[in-house]
């Protein structure tokens, strides 16, 4: 992550192993649904008071500030000049957030921007330039790391209790249902295109998941009749020969929104439902040590035993190997919550996470500002292969 500077902390603790915390003051810049969503998620909480709200769109700035009691800015500079703003919140499309963060950064706030970082590498790189120059925080809306399922998947793959990960796809068959013709979703100019404005996501999880990946091959398909790309596909290749696809398509009713992760071992197999992940399923074959193992990793799954295994049927080879195992077992967790509140706590963890790196010298976050690059290094390289794929 960027050098931290320590003149813009609030009653800052001078012990560099404290877990004191402290309150931090935001202002929001970007006041559509899901800035509001921010407000709504954050109100409340102790760790950060929203002090201040601005967007181009005065009549949105003026009726969210009137909604929680803030100060409608005309224009982002009168917001990123009050001096009662630590950390600003960027929640705008993606084509402002080069200027949006960099103006925030140069105004000595501390900076947390929705995804992507930034919509090429080269504004990337100035971005983080400028923040360790600075010594301000600069993080990015990378929630996926935070999701409590996803963490304990993330936690199974390193164990390898179920062998080496071979295989992952992502499928994602999201809703357009809300996304009229005109919406800068669809302008690629605005957005990046979806590698770049949604992608990203899926590409940092999987660089947690699975170490540094390379795209093999890219594609995307371009709707009928339109200019609107709906649909995009890539295949990677990650450290220890993990193979994958990642499928995007925004073509959806709101009521069939849905996604799939999954994940293929030696040994069996993970699942994670949703792209807010609401359940996990893990199936495989192992032996007593394993299962205890999964079992202290899983704590609040319930476990299935599908069949056990005594006599010459413990024995079983793949990949050339011999394993002995004494049960094909089934573990499951499902959160209850609605979905929005899932989203809500993962964005409270990500930023107790990132201001936590101020409070706390030592504290290294789970997301560093290197890992939102690199998310994006890959898009853009999704992307371009997708141009030099040419299908009649």
């Amino acid at each position: 992550m960027a050098g931290l500077c320590r003149t813009h902390q609030p009653m800052a603790s001078q012990n560099p192993d404290s877990n004191e915390s402290h309150q931090w003051r935001y202002g929001l810049i970007g006041c559509g649904r899901f800035g509001f969503f921010c407000l709504e998620s954050l109100r409340g909480w102790e760790r950060l008071r929203p002090v201040a709200a601005a967007d181009l769109v005065q009549s949105l700035a003026q009726a969210v500030a009137g909604e929680f009691d803030l100060t409608a800015c005309e224009t982002p500079e009168e917001l990123l000049a009050r001096s009662d703003v630590d950390l600003v919140l960027i929640s705008t499309p993606p084509e402002t957030h080069h200027s949006l963060a960099l103006q925030a950064l140069q105004a000595s706030k501390h900076v947390v921007v929705e995804k992507p970082l930034a919509l090429t590498l080269e504004q990337a790189d100035e971005l983080v330039k400028t923040a360790e120059t600075a010594g301000r925080l600069l993080a990015v809306n990378h929630l996926l790391r935070y999701s409590p399922l996803l963490e304990l998947a993330h936690e199974i793959i390193q164990s390898r209790l179920l062998g080496e990960p071979l295989h992952f796809f992502f499928e994602n068959y999201a809703e357009d249902e809300r996304l009229p013709t005109k919406h800068w979703f669809w302008d690629r100019q605005r957005s990046g295109g979806i590698f770049i404005e949604h992608g990203v996501h899926f590409f940092d999880l999987c660089r947690w998941w699975f170490g540094a990946g390379e795209v093999l091959a890219a594609h995307t398909e371009t709707r009928p009749g339109t200019e609107q790309v709906d649909r995009v596909w890539c295949s990677m290749r990650h450290e220890g020969r993990v193979l994958g696809q990642h499928y995007h398509s925004f073509d959806q009713p709101v009521r069939l929104d849905r996604a799939d992760h999954r994940v293929v071992f030696e040994r069996g197999e993970l699942e994670v439902i949703g792209w807010i992940p609401v359940e996990l399923r893990v199936n495989g074959i192992v032996n007593d040590e394993q299962q205890d193992r999964l079992m202290q990793i899983c704590r609040n799954c319930e476990l299935e035993v599908i069949q056990r295994y005594e006599g010459d049927t413990r024995y079983c080879r793949g990949r050339g190997n011999e394993y002995e195992v004494t049960a094909h077992i089934e573990l499951k967790r499902h959160l209850a919550e609605d979905k929005s509140l899932i989203y809500g706590k993962m964005l409270k963890s990500l930023l107790d996470d990132q201001l936590r790196a101020l409070e706390v010298p030592r504290h290294k976050p789970r997301l560093q500002l290197r890992d939102a690059r690199e998310a994006l290094a890959m898009a853009v390289r999704a992307a371009e292969k997708a141009k030099q794929t040419k299908v009649e």
